[in-house]
């Protein structure tokens, strides 16, 4: 929505860079991830019952950033299947000295 808005501000024809239709197709995507995340935490009546959380208080935990670093390092990390120092090396070639295999 910043990018439309933006778009439309500095362009000379003052048009949108996003179309109506996909505008329509991000927001559907963006209030589906929402409703999802709303959707999949158990109803309880203590949320309506505790304090509200202070303007200071962080958005992402101590807990959320230590899983959000585990899992980068886990998905940015070299496969395991393959010792480290064959990932680097190139393809062996064929010795050119003796000729083809075979014709000794």
């Amino acid at each position: 929505m910043t990018l439309a808005f933006i778009s439309a501000i500095f362009d000379d024809q003052e048009e949108s860079v996003l179309t109506a239709v996909q505008l329509l197709w991000v927001n559907l995507i963006m209030d589906t991830m929402a409703a999802l995340a709303l959707a999949t935490e158990p109803p309880s009546d203590e949320v309506l019952n505790r304090p509200p959380h202070s303007k200071k208080t962080p958005l992402i935990s101590f807990h959320m950033w230590r899983m959000i670093i585990g899992q980068s390092i886990f998905q940015v990390r070299p496969p395991c299947n393959r010792p480290a120092a064959r990932r680097n090396r190139p393809a062996a070639r064929p010795n050119r000295r003796h000729g083809p295999r075979g014709a000794h």
